[in-house]
């Protein structure tokens, strides 16, 4: 498997881990009891439509791309997500005045960042678990 096949599939995990959240809420009630379970479904339930935009034109981009440029531009892919968020959030729900929507806008970008990067880093968790087990082909 290459870095880009692998890298398409894991496009793919915060909506995984979004589901696995809403699925032990739904079947256990845990957002009640774990704030993390709830910080996960909220982050789906919130971000949910810009980062499936996100996603079809991460792929799109991808098509004619080496590897090597794959896995620069993983590093940078919570920075290139936070136009989709923000650009969302304010068509979402037009605030009532500029300073609230640069709060909310920035309050937003703070967390996509925070969870943008611990998917980033699951995702790169993933891939050196792929090359232990032997399933990489690396191409330049």
């Amino acid at each position: 498997m290459t870095f880009k096949v692998y890298f398409r599939y894991a496009l793919f995990i915060p909506f995984i881990c979004g589901l696995i959240a809403m699925l032990l809420d739904f079947s256990f009630g845990l957002a009640a009891d774990s704030f993390l379970v709830l910080l996960i479904v909220l982050s789906v339930l919130i971000a949910g439509f810009p980062y499936a935009l996100f996603v079809a034109c991460t792929l799109y981009w991808m098509r004619d791309r080496s590897d090597h440029e794959v896995k620069k531009v993983m590093w940078l892919t919570p920075l290139i997500f936070l136009p989709f968020l923000s650009i969302a959030s304010l068509l979402a729900s037009p605030p009532n005045s500029f300073s609230s929507a640069g709060s909310t806008v920035l309050f937003l970008c703070f967390l996509g960042l925070i969870f943008g990067y611990v998917y980033v880093s699951i995702a790169y968790a993933g891939w050196k678990i792929v090359q232990l087990l032997g399933w990489s082909s690396e191409k330049g």
